[in-house]
């Protein structure tokens, strides 16, 4: 209940102003989450998107979007959109762990082999760079365990690419 209400208070915000980015980012982020716990499993979100869209299109420096919108197209099932918006993050903020994360499974599910070894060499550096505390390591790879268990749940047809990304990231 609090993040439908967390989507209608984003929803009223906008109404009142229709330049507001950060509500636009704030309702993609709380519908992308709503996607992700829904009881049938996530199906992506065409709204969520369309909110990370709105905000990359007024602003095309904003990271935090472009990576979100990544991660949208990834749910609703469009690998090379997903590729393109994580890639255009990873120009912004290419020492981003969770958009490094999320560019090496792009990069294992659509078989770029150079593209997916030098991922997981940048992961490990940016992982195991000594200004990285345990706890964010910790919860990094954490939430990037529970993505793949989603994905490797609800599409199946990824259970290889996944698996693989998993023990690499292990080692």
């Amino acid at each position: 209940p609090q993040l439908d209400e967390a989507v209608e208070a984003f929803t009223r915000a906008i109404a009142t102003r229709p330049d507001y980015y950060s509500a636009y980012l704030g309702r993609g982020v709380t519908l992308f989450r709503l996607d992700l716990l829904a009881l049938g499993g996530p199906v992506g979100s065409e709204q969520a998107a369309a909110d990370f869209m709105r905000v990359v299109l007024d602003n095309t420096l904003d990271a935090v979007a472009w990576g979100n919108l990544g991660a949208a197209r990834f749910w609703l099932g469009a690998l090379e959109g997903a590729g393109e918006a994580t890639r255009r993050a990873l120009e912004i903020e290419p020492d981003d762990a969770t958009f490094n994360l999320n560019f090496g499974l792009f990069l294992s599910l659509v078989g770029d082999e150079k593209g997916y070894a030098d991922r997981l060499v940048r992961i490990e550096e940016i992982l195991t760079a000594d200004d990285i505390p345990t706890w964010l390591r910790f919860y990094l790879f954490t939430s990037s365990s529970e993505v793949l268990d989603l994905a490797a749940a609800y599409r199946p047809e990824m259970q290889g690419a996944l698996q693989r990304y998993r023990e690499d990231l292990i080692r």
